[in-house]
């Protein structure tokens, strides 16, 4: 069995829907899609990346928008 020790950071917005929270760094690395509820953040998705998290969500943002899933799925 494998572990992973992982610094959280955040919260940032994703880029171009939240431009109200700091924008993506451009590192790799595991990422939480999250929403907010009540006094913090609940994730409804996740994910790691060897590729900058600015070009992941690139990619999340391009099947969002052309219907291929919604923020849910």
């Amino acid at each position: 069995m494998q572990s992973l020790d992982v610094d959280i950071q955040g919260p940032y917005g994703w880029p171009k829907f939240e431009g109200s929270l700091t924008s993506l760094p451009a590192i790799p690395g595991v990422y939480l899609m999250t929403f907010e509820y009540r006094d913090g953040f609940l994730p409804y998705g996740f994910g790691i990346t060897r590729r900058p998290l600015r070009k992941r969500f690139l990619e999340h943002t391009r099947k969002y928008v052309t219907g291929n899933y919604n923020i849910l799925d």
